[in-house]
């Protein structure tokens, strides 16, 4: 058993790791596990625009406001394209996982 441990090399450095050809599956899991942080860091952004749209008549104008005249300098058809893009992004993330569990 000593005999082995003195054979072993080092530890492997990230530049050790990325010339390893990860398998599909393997590079599914770390885009999968890449676009969850995203998400995560866009969630506060999702919280506002449901509490925008439910808290009063008001602030649902304002929130449709968004969508046709856009926010500052962002353009409407921006704002809708990047919520639509974010809806989806949510919907995928969910069936990839709900997949990605499935496969384990």
């Amino acid at each position: 058993m000593p005999e082995r441990t003195l054979n072993r090399p080092g530890p492997m450095r990230l530049a050790d790791a990325l010339q390893y050809r990860l398998p599909i599956a393997g590079v599914v899991s770390i885009l999968h596990r890449a676009s969850g942080a995203i998400m995560f860091v866009l969630l506060p952004l999702v919280i506002w625009m449901f509490d925008t749209s439910v808290t009063s008549e008001v602030s649902f104008e304002r929130f449709t406001a968004a969508f046709s005249a856009g926010i500052g300098f962002v353009p409407g058809w921006l704002v809708k394209i990047a919520v639509l893009a974010l809806i989806w992004s949510y919907l995928h993330h969910a069936i990839a996982g709900v997949r990605h569990l499935w496969m384990d």
